[in-house]
């Protein structure tokens, strides 16, 4: 199950553990959702890409409780219903745009 945490302006899912992240031989941050709002971390671990995290900006979600989130921003609730499907997350995804 991914841990969800909130920072001052970010929210991050992390998908996998934090060896995924010390084992990386590389990281990519790519853009999600409005430019330079949210984004998606992904870790090379023996030759295959893995998101490790997501940081989402509070101005496109808030997090209610543990496991619930709120969206505004479209792309970034559509990804997130992707990975909730692809990782059995039991996350609660709201859309409120």
């Amino acid at each position: 199950m991914p841990t969800i945490y909130q920072t001052k302006n970010k929210i991050h899912i992390h998908i996998k553990p934090k060896s995924f992240y010390l084992k990386a031989k590389r990281i990519k941050h790519h853009d999600i959702g409005r430019k330079g709002h949210s984004l998606r971390t992904a870790v090379l671990v023996n030759g295959i890409w893995y998101t490790y995290k997501y940081i989402i900006d509070k101005k496109d979600a808030k997090l209610i409780g543990k496991n619930t989130l709120e969206v505004w921003d479209k792309k970034v609730y559509d990804l997130l219903q992707s990975m909730k499907s692809r990782e059995g997350a039991k996350i609660n995804i709201i859309w409120k745009g």
